[in-house]
């Protein structure tokens, strides 16, 4: 089974495809044990001064692994792939010197740094894969095409020269014969999942679940409506998913389901005292907002099922709204004039201040981490507060997401949010567990009020 809200997966950070994460972790001790196998040809062909070298870069690599498993990956991979291309840089300018006898082989392995980078790249796009992929790909280039070479250098004997020249070849294809398997895996799984999930609608693999909402008092207010996929292979990662969902144009599809089950959901609760006046919201992806009929769609929905715009929410993802604003805004007054509020999901990292003031939002929700974060540090606090107030200055509700306990509630009140979200106030639950949560929450204040008199 599958949770996951869709249309706010992130793009590849901190959420990446688990495999690509794996497959970047092992190349690193696979690297430091052909560094290792290296260190005993070298001391068989009595050349301690290289099976030196190379035993340092063995080390150094184990230790990019450790930091790469255990304190930030992406520091780790950058370092490997430096340590890798300056390794093979000193080898082709003193040991391995083309002749013509022998051509020079170690640049291949820049083809290999330069894979490694991709699927660094894949796993989150950033300046420094970029650069290491570049870098690795001029090198390749410069090695091929021109006989560079420290002046001091001296080639080793013939014998070693066939070694290095039959061993590096091979060394270097089947290194990226494991890169083109990690990348080919990661792409079968999304080709697979992709056909799956096209189909997941007309079988009925797909349901909502609740994630409640609550007020400064802890009353339930509402609450976030959540993909669910009960996907027959078992779990898979919900930010996997999502991307898919992305790369094989699925997204606005599932949208619409969603929208769909939304609104009947409603039409349900407005059957109930205890749920009438609830409000759903639903992510919806800019580019799905702006495609030509959606708006249009939902308020046909609306009004086949008696349901008032109002009781109905829109959550937009800030990374992609500070993409452009002019095509957002016309839809957005269609969602107002249907009485749809709108909301944005802002993230101190990727959002923007300036799209608070320039779209006619209702409301704005601060993310998980922002949440987490001002219970911790003061600069986070500060940032909270001062959020917060500039949504109160321009007459928007806050909604604080990720309160997963008491402190982060109490402190989160304290900065002025009006409503809250998170695992203190309930997992995501089907519709009927929300139904009897809600019908207990409010038996269970309603008691407490008449206590207090």
């Amino acid at each position: 089974m599958l949770i996951g809200a869709l249309p706010h997966a992130v793009p590849v950070q901190e959420q990446m495809q688990r495999q690509l994460r794996t497959a970047c972790v092992r190349m690193l001790p696979l690297a430091a044990a052909f560094c290792t196998a290296w260190v005993a040809v070298f001391l068989l062909l009595s050349q301690p001064g290289l099976a030196v070298l190379l035993a340092f870069a063995a080390l150094v690599l184990s230790g990019c692994w450790i930091v790469a498993t255990r304190i930030c990956l992406s520091t780790g991979l950058v370092l490997a792939q430096a340590l890798c291309s300056a390794i093979t840089t000193v080898f082709c300018l003193s040991v391995d010197l083309p002749s013509q006898a022998v051509p020079r082989t170690t640049h291949g392995y820049f083809l290999v740094v330069a894979l490694v980078g991709y699927m660094d790249y894949r796993r989150e796009p950033r300046f420094t894969a970029v650069a290491m992929i570049l870098a690795a790909i001029c090198g390749f280039v410069a090695f091929s095409s021109l006989p560079l070479q420290f002046g001091f250098a001296r080639p080793p004997s013939e014998p070693i020269q066939m070694v290095i020249a039959y061993i590096n070849p091979l060394a270097t294809v089947l290194l990226l014969a494991a890169c083109l398997f990690f990348v080919q895996r990661h792409a079968a799984t999304n080709r697979r999942v992709a056909r799956d999930l096209a189909h997941a609608v007309a079988r009925g693999e797909l349901e909502l679940r609740l994630s409640p909402q609550v007020d400064r008092s802890r009353r339930i207010i509402g609450a976030e409506a959540v993909l669910v996929w009960n996907r027959s292979e078992g779990p898979l990662d919900a930010d996997v998913v999502s991307l898919v969902a992305r790369e094989a144009g699925l997204v606005g599809k599932i949208e619409a389901w969603m929208l769909s089950e939304a609104v009947l959901t409603l039409s349900r609760w407005q059957l109930r005292s205890h749920t009438y006046d609830l409000v759903l919201t639903v992510g919806l992806s800019v580019e799905n907002l702006c495609a030509p009929g959606v708006v249009a769609e939902l308020s046909d929905t609306l009004r086949k099922h008696g349901v008032h715009g109002r009781y109905l929410r829109v959550d937009l993802d800030g990374r992609d709204v500070s993409a452009g604003l002019a095509p957002i805004q016309p839809p957005l007054e269609q969602l107002r004039a249907l009485g749809v509020s709108a909301s944005l999901k802002f993230s101190a990292r990727d959002s923007s201040l300036a799209d608070l003031e320039r779209l006619p939002l209702q409301h704005i929700d601060l993310d998980a981490e922002l949440s987490r974060d001002a219970c911790e540090r003061t600069r986070s606090a500060t940032l909270a507060r001062n959020i917060v107030q500039l949504a109160q200055a321009l007459d928007l509700q806050v909604l604080a997401r990720g309160i997963d306990c008491e402190a982060q509630f109490d402190f989160m009140r304290g900065c002025g949010c009006d409503t809250f979200q998170g695992q203190l106030f309930g997992e995501p639950m089907s519709p009927q567990s929300f139904d009897t949560h809600v019908h207990a929450r409010v038996d269970e204040l309603t008691w407490i009020e008449e206590s207090a008199h």
